[in-house]
C-alpha cells in the first residue's frame, strides 16, 4: 500500500505545473479521491467530457472546476506502486515499512521520522551498498560524496530514480491516463509532469 500522505505531497506539485487553478480545489479533491477513487475518478471524465477541449488542464478561461487532479492522484499512485514493487522485488526480505522508506529515500523525498535512532541496533556506519538501488550507504554516501553533476548528496540519500525503472513508470502512467480518456499529447504531458514530481 502507497503513502497517501506522498500521493498527495507529489501529486500537488504536478497539478500545480499542469493545472494551476486546481490548486484551490487540491484538498477538497484528494479528500474526495482517497475516500473513494473510482468515484472521484468518474466524476472527473464527466466533467472533462462537458468542458470544451481548449478549457482543460489549465488552458481557457472557463468555471472553476477539477478535471487534472482525480487523474494526477490516481497516475502519482500508480508510479508510487510501481516504485515500491521494485524495490519489494530487489529486496524481497524488507518490511513494509522500510520499503517506504527506500521509496521516500530514492525520490529525495525527506521522511516525517528522518532524523530518528535506527530501530534494532542498526550498524549504519559500515559502508556497502543498499541491494535494492545498489548505491553506496555508510561513510561513503554522507555529504562529502560528490553526484555526478559536482554537487554534495545529503547523507542516507540513494540514487536517484534509475533510468529503466523511470521509463518503465512513465509508460504505465501514460498508458493509464490514455484508459481515463485523456489525448494522446495531454497524456503524455501528464505522463512528463509525474516523472519531474518523483525525480525533482
Amino acid at each position: 500500500m502507497v503513502e497517501e500522505e506522498l500521493v498527495r505531497e507529489i501529486a500537488r506539485e504536478v497539478v500545480e505545473h499542469v493545472a494551476p487553478q486546481e490548486l484551490v480545489l487540491f484538498q477538497a479533491e484528494s479528500t474526495a479521491y482517497f475516500r473513494d477513487p473510482r468515484k472521484a475518478l468518474k466524476a472527473a471524465r464527466k466533467r472533462a467530457a462537458a468542458t470544451p477541449k481548449d478549457e482543460r488542464f489549465g488552458f481557457g478561461g472557463g468555471e472553476l472546476i477539477a478535471i487534472a487532479t482525480p487523474i494526477v492522484l490516481a497516475m502519482v499512485e500508480t508510479a508510487l506502486v510501481t516504485v515500491g514493487e521494485h524495490l519489494m522485488l530487489t529486496a524481497s526480505e524488507r518490511s513494509l515499512g522500510s520499503v517506504r522508506g527506500l521509496v521516500r529515500r530514492m525520490l529525495r523525498r525527506p521522511d516525517q521520522a528522518e532524523g530518528e535512532e535506527p530501530a534494532g541496533g542498526e550498524d549504519t556506519g559500515e559502508e556497502g551498498a543498499d541491494p535494492a538501488t545498489g548505491a553506496a550507504t555508510g561513510p561513503a554516501a554522507g555529504p562529502e560524496a560528490d553526484a555526478a553533476d559536482g554537487t554534495a548528496r545529503p547523507s542516507g540519500t540513494a540514487e536517484a530514480l534509475p533510468p529503466a525503472l523511470t521509463e518503465v513508470v512513465r509508460h504505465k502512467v501514460y498508458e493509464q491516463a490514455r484508459r481515463l480518456g485523456i489525448n494522446e499529447d495531454r497524456a503524455r504531458l501528464l505522463a512528463d509532469a509525474v516523472i519531474g514530481g518523483l525525480t525533482a
